[in-house]
């Protein structure tokens, strides 16, 4: 309200002082015209007396030109009178002395109207000196004290309707923040909504990978203040074993629960991701067995939706993959090679025996591996 009311007082002076001068685009140029032409007017009448005399008046003894002019065409209409190839000449000639005689005549009328008038080139010379000073403060031009003027103007308007105006945003931001509100509150009635279906389907999909006894929940909490995705604050919760508690998904200790959880999440929410290439590397740490093969499947349904790329070791889950890349390592020359061969189906099943019985294959564990690849779902 201070750093207001001094702003106030600046532009009302402002405003005032450049309003008090009346100044208009081109003024300066006259005004410096009228100033040349008042401290010039002794001149201006000696020599208009003299051109008027010669043109008009005439001296002593001496004819002036209009009356030469007009003994002229006195005798050139003689002529003409003569001689008919003459005419022409005659109206061009007395033409030329209507012309002589109308512009001596205002000459004339002219050098009456001269006369030294000091206020005024004093009245002029004030107006000038007002006219630098308020351009010395204001801008290079009278058109940029007037520019000046206005946005001042416009600024003292604005300063002076602040409080209404503040109490007009006051009035939106309050519509703003109620309608903000509104929507919030349909995005977290989405959000509960969906909640409980996910945390449904996830906590499904982690039974079906031997987590029997986990539960998952997903908690939405009202914020305090508002973000760009509402008032919510979403957090995954999970209890892995039964009789604990549940706990936010990034305190999971085991390597193997944060994979089918990941994996889980992933098959569930699959639909309302836009990636479209998963990677998981070493999915397969912390679980084996059975429980490889139900994560094996579970990402065999989701390659259906999207692209997988998956490293592992276990057998169960190679299976499930449609291509086969051998990735190998070589020492050559000091320097470490990677290699990446694609695999046909019975290179295929080499590998997923290889990975089931160790470096030595055999008729057993070659039909173990076409078995797996046949469960496929």
């Amino acid at each position: 309200e201070s750093s207001r009311a001094q702003r106030l007082d600046i532009l009302q002076f402002q405003k005032e002082e450049i309003e008090g001068a009346s100044l208009r685009a081109g003024e300066e140029e006259e005004l410096l015209e009228q100033k040349k032409r008042l401290g010039s007017v002794e001149k201006l009448m000696r020599l208009s007396v003299e051109g008027v005399e010669l043109l008009y008046d005439g001296r002593e003894g001496m004819a002036s030109a209009c009356d030469n002019l007009g003994e002229a065409l006195r005798c050139l209409q003689e002529a003409a009178a003569l001689d008919n190839s003459l005419s022409e000449l005659c109206e061009r000639m007395d033409n030329v002395y209507a012309q002589l005689e109308d512009g001596a005549r205002e000459w004339k009328k002219y050098t009456h109207l001269l006369e030294a008038d000091p206020d005024a080139l004093e009245n002029i010379e004030e107006r000038l000196q007002t006219t630098y000073r308020l351009k010395r403060k204001y801008g290079g031009s009278v058109e940029a004290v007037l520019d000046f003027y206005q946005k001042a103007v416009e600024e003292l308007d604005f300063l002076q309707n602040s409080e209404e105006r503040a109490a007009e945003l006051e009035q939106a931001l309050q519509a703003v923040h109620e309608h903000m509100t509104v929507l919030a509150g349909e995005i977290t009635a989405i959000r509960k909504n969906t909640a409980l279906q996910v945390q449904t389907q996830v906590e499904q999909a982690l039974h079906d990978m031997e987590m029997a006894q986990a539960r998952f929940y997903i908690s939405v909490e009202k914020r305090e203040n508002f973000a760009a995705d509402g008032l919510d604050k979403v957090e995954f919760l999970i209890s892995a074993n039964a009789g604990e508690d549940l706990k936010p998904l990034a305190k999971i200790a085991s390597g193997g629960e944060m994979s089918r959880v990941m994996l889980a999440l992933k098959t569930v929410l699959v639909d309302a991701d836009e990636i479209g290439t998963f990677i998981f590397d070493e999915i397969d740490t912390g679980v084996s067995g059975k429980t490889a093969r139900k994560v094996g499947e579970k990402m065999s349904l989701l390659g259906k939706k999207r692209q997988i790329l998956c490293i592992t070791h276990l057998p169960q889950i190679a299976a499930m993959a449609d291509n086969h890349f051998r990735i190998e390592k070589h020492v050559a020359e000091g320097r470490t090679t990677t290699t990446v061969e694609t695999l046909d189906e019975n290179a295929s099943c080499r590998e997923i025996a290889r990975l089931m019985g160790g470096e030595e294959i055999t008729e057993t564990t070659m039909a173990a591996a076409r078995e797996l690849r046949r469960d496929k779902p």
